[in-house]
């Protein structure tokens, strides 16, 4: 018999017949909690995929964004003390940078006392007065006081950090908690959002600046 390239005929299926995959027994708490979709809707908005993906994820974000959350909590309180305490040392440091105006004062009435004996007679004085205009400070006092004016400038910016870091973490977790029509639209947003963070370099944020 000649082959004529005629496809072979196709099964016709009886009126009312519906694919479906075999039944799957419900024996584990998975399989109870996420029962299997219908045959076709596998990749449907409310599919058991998307299911599972909202349920793992969200459990991630939220071991992930409460962890991170602690650790900028305890460097907020951290970079205050410390802020507080280079504060501190800076009003006090900063006066050696300027001429001690107090001492000028008295050592010029001690001056002019002592210029004059007891009957009131002037004397010549030998004790130096200098101008507080002609004042300059030390090297080392210099040095002191840049390495606390950087201290405190340092624990600002690590206190910036931190809140800048804290509000892109609100937000993030404000948009994945917002509604949305189906399972498979939050999917979609919610890696929209991860991927964000990620490209805008907040996880190695973290284990960089702090150690974490």
């Amino acid at each position: 018999m000649d082959y004529t390239g005629s496809a072979p005929p196709r099964r016709s299926e009886p009126p009312g017949y519906t694919a479906s995959y075999p039944p799957e027994e419900l024996k584990t708490e998975f399989q109870r909690k996420y029962p299997p979709d219908p045959f076709g809707e596998e990749m449907a908005a409310s599919a058991r995929v998307w299911k599972v993906f909202k349920d793992e994820a969200t459990k991630h974000d939220k071991t992930l964004l409460d962890g991170w959350n602690k650790t900028l909590d305890i460097l907020l309180i951290f970079a205050g003390l410390f802020s507080a305490v280079a504060t501190a040392f800076v009003v006090e440091s900063y006066k050696l940078l300027q001429p001690d105006y107090e001492e000028y004062i008295a050592t010029t009435l001690f001056a002019a006392l002592s210029s004059r004996n007891v009957s009131g007679v002037p004397q010549d004085s030998t004790i130096d007065l200098r101008n507080p205009a002609d004042f300059a400070p030390k090297r080392s006092s210099r040095w002191l006081n840049g390495m606390w004016f950087t201290s405190l400038v340092l624990s600002l910016l690590v206190a910036f950090l931190c809140i800048l870091l804290k509000q892109w973490l609100e937000e993030y977790n404000g948009r994945i908690s917002a509604p949305f029509p189906s399972v498979r639209q939050w999917a979609r947003r919610r890696t929209l959002y991860f991927d964000g963070l990620t490209n805008w370099a907040v996880p190695p944020v973290f284990p960089f600046f702090f150690g974490t």
